[in-house]
């Protein structure tokens, strides 16, 4: 007579328990159920089982279904002897006739086992962290009390699936491509049950997990043995090669649906066909074709089976469940039409390949960064901030960097040795396009080469954001001469200071402040800001050491110095920077985000968020093609001075910088003009007392970023226009600047009540 009860096959554990924790919890769990002794039995060589019996409160009007289970339920507790409490204990029901394939939440049992209860939603580890022995028993309890109300499926009219505790590793494919075919019953041959697919193994793990990469057709069969063959001539050792296995996919030729579950799954070929029997699943056709056509050149042959359910399975848009097996076939195991020997089955799980939609849920970012994002510069903090958005599912994005991929670069790019001497874009938008398989990425471009003939206002009229991380400035200065789309926002990153500063712009709205305003903006803060200062002078210490080294400096070079890790850290606080700003309305405000990094005493960054106010914007009145960009302030202390100045003339010096290649001066500061200076109605003349040591100290403090560029001076009382004597000062002053080659223009600002005129010669 068949025993009623699984802990009768079990001898009692009679060995001390060494685990202090666990000793605890048994003796609590005495307390609760007011028992001297527990039933202790021995599970296996690592596991005991606790044997007990639970109280059930069931339906009043009956069970669900007429469903067997009974007011008293022998169960058993299977704990870790050591792992305990970390890892945690497991339940199963101990009585053999348990009603298991009629409940979900059961996990699938190992053949002469009882199937586990799956006690809650997630890591049940996780939920145990904070319970004890008597929690999980309350639990069991609960959860026997919904099975025979019929509650333990909360999700509606949908089907729950079936739990597989123990797989021998994964199968990856998109459900939904899956379910077509068998909805279609998109056949590899008319008459045949079962669809072709190409799935490629990953070579790195030591159990067989596959990934579906193409359903095969007729149509494509000849092309996909081609690839097939292909790979499978090149050398194990390469890593570029791709092992590819020739899967199956079977569904039953009725439309009949099952509500049952399958207390076992099977572990060899004809457990398998009984399995698929019982759901109405024919295997004798595809079994035909392993015998006779099948072109597996590994012996492992993964086999999806879908199993046609009343409801629509939680989680997912169909109701066919899909189970997951791999069989491994030699030759002598076949003849003729069939398998003559009972081979076995392994099991496996399938899990669904990234999507976008899955990537903004897990990532917590569900902004758009627009319509689409130029990007320039793929180089290591390029690359690692690209990767960091598309992980988050944002891919409208063009790709843009005229480099191809170096060994050295392995070292701080995002991208791996499959790369090498690939265009850095190009392999970037192949790696985003691996992570989202079954999405079409139609806004995901690649632009092998340096993007400054896109520029322009038609191209960029369907883009939100332009993104500079290149290592140079000859695109940012591209970005400030092109005449954009209206609406577009540009942002550049870069890090400087050998790699421990991190820069990160974002330009106002209308594009004032621009880029290179807040560049400059940024080199005025060296009076305010201590670290601003030290950077520029570090940095100016090196260019005079001939190091390989400057403002915003790239690390496209085999001797540049930089750790992987100091690239991460400014690559995702730039990221989460972007995403951040990507959320909000455009600011008419530029933004400045420093990211600074220590080492001492010990590793650590500090972010510093600098406001940049509009600048006034003028153009020369000599040469329109010149362009002067003034910081917030500077005319109201230029028309002060005039004002406390009058009825006299008066005037000062200019600080800022200018660009010859860009047209633009830049002013950040005045000064006052110098004590020997001489003041009259008609006229000013400004002396030169301690000017040039003011104006050295202002070069060295700043880096050498900073310093003179121009003289203004005022009219109190007119004209509007340069003077006899100004004309013949600039005259002096341009043949002084030729006779020292120096690099900047003669600039001339006159003030009056007025006006503001400048003037570039």
């Amino acid at each position: 007579m068949a025993t009623k009860n699984y802990s009768q096959r079990l001898s009692t554990f009679k060995q001390e328990i060494d685990n202090a924790d666990l000793k605890d919890s048994l003796d609590s769990l005495r307390q609760y159920l007011s028992k001297r002794n527990l039933k202790i039995l021995c599970w296996d060589e690592k596991n005991i089982a606790i044997s007990l019996k639970v109280q059930v409160d069931l339906p009043p009007l009956g069970n669900f279904e007429q469903i067997d289970i009974r007011n008293i339920e022998p169960i058993l507790v299977v704990i870790n002897l050591v792992g305990y409490p970390f890892i945690p204990p497991k339940v199963y029901p101990d009585r053999l006739n348990f009603p298991r394939a009629q409940l979900p939440h059961l996990y699938i049992a190992k053949k002469d086992m009882p199937p586990a209860f799956c006690l809650v939603r997630g890591d049940l580890a996780e939920w145990y962290s904070n319970k004890q022995l008597r929690d999980l028993i309350i639990r069991v309890e609960n959860w026997l009390r919904d099975a025979s109300a019929g509650l333990l499926s909360v999700d509606g009219n949908q089907f729950d699936p079936t739990r597989i505790e123990v797989a021998k590793g994964i199968n990856i494919y998109d459900y939904a491509q899956v379910a077509k075919v068998i909805n279609n019953k998109a056949a590899f041959s008319q008459g045949q049950n079962f669809a072709i697919g190409l799935f490629e193994r990953n070579l790195f793990n030591e159990i067989y997990s596959f990934k579906l990469s193409k359903i095969i057709t007729q149509d494509t069969v000849a092309e996909i043995f081609i690839d097939y063959m292909k790979e499978a001539k090149k050398d194990n050792s390469l890593a570029s090669k791709k092992f590819y296995h020739i899967g199956y996919i079977v569904w039953s030729e009725t439309e009949l649906t099952f509500n049952k579950y399958s207390a076992d799954l099977p572990e060899t070929w004809n457990e398998l066909k009984t399995f698929c029997s019982q759901y109405d699943v024919d295997l004798t056709k595809l079994e035909k074709h392993l015998a006779k056509e099948d072109l597996n050149i590994y012996k492992a042959i993964p086999i999806i089976i879908g199993v046609k359910r009343p409801n629509t399975i939680i989680g997912f848009s169909d109701s066919i469940e899909f189970f997951n097996f791999y069989i491994e076939i030699d030759s002598p195991d076949v003849e003729e039409e069939r398998i003559i020997i009972n081979i076995p089955v392994s099991v496996q799980i399938q899990h669904q390949p990234l999507s976008i939609s899955k990537a903004k849920e897990v990532s917590g970012f569900y902004a758009e960064l627009g319509r689409i994002a130029i990007v320039a510069g793929c180089g290591a903090l390029g690359s690692k901030i690209i990767m960091h958005l598309a992980r988050s599912g944002s891919t409208n994005l063009i790709l843009s960097d005229p480099d191809k991929f170096s060994p050295h670069n392995l070292i701080r790019n995002a991208l791996f040795s499959n790369s090498e001497g690939i265009n850095k874009a190009i392999a970037l938008k192949k790696e985003i396009r691996n992570l989202y398989p079954f999405e079409i990425l139609d806004s995901l471009e690649a632009l092998p080469l340096t993007i400054e003939s896109v520029l322009n206002e038609e191209s960029t009229k369907n883009c939100d954001w332009i993104f500079d991380f290149t290592a140079t400035n000859s695109f940012s200065q591209g970005i400030v001469r092109a005449k954009l789309a209206k609406g577009i926002r540009i942002c550049k990153g870069y890090f400087s200071d050998f790699g421990n500063l991190g820069v990160l712009f974002f330009e106002g709205d209308n594009r004032n402040p621009r880029i290179d305003d807040l560049e400059i903006m940024l080199y005025a803060q060296y009076k305010e800001l201590p670290i601003i200062a030290s950077w520029l002078q570090r940095e100016q210490e090196a260019i005079q050491k001939t190091i390989n080294t400057n403002i915003g400096i790239g690390c496209n070079s085999e001797t540049i110095i930089l750790a992987d890790d100091v690239v991460s850290l400014h690559a995702a606080y730039f990221s989460g920077v972007i995403r951040n700003e990507s959320k909000l309305v455009a600011s008419k405000n530029g933004k400045i985000f420093l990211n600074k990094i220590q080492h001492e005493p010990f590793f650590s960054n500090s972010p510093i968020f600098l406001e940049v106010p509009e600048l006034y914007v003028i153009e020369s009145i000599n040469d329109p093609s010149w362009q002067i960009r003034l910081k917030t302030g500077i005319i109201e202390q230029m028309k002060k001075e005039m004002g406390l100045a009058m009825p006299n003339e008066t005037g000062g010096i200019i600080i800022g910088r200018a660009n010859y290649k860009t047209k633009t001066i830049h002013i950040v500061e005045l000064l006052d003009a110098p004590n020997d200076s001489r003041y009259s109605p008609g006229s000013f003349l400004r002396g030169i007392q301690d000017l040039p040591e003011t104006i050295q100290e202002i070069n060295d403090q700043s880096g050498t970023q900073l310093g003179y560029i121009g003289e203004w001076h005022s009219h109190p009382f007119g004209p509007n226009k340069l003077s006899s004597v100004d004309l013949k000062t600039i005259h002096k002053i341009k043949e002084d600047f030729e006779n020292r080659q120096t690099n900047i223009p003669v600039f001339i600002i006159v003030v009056t009540p007025t006006d503001l005129l400048p003037f570039v010669f």
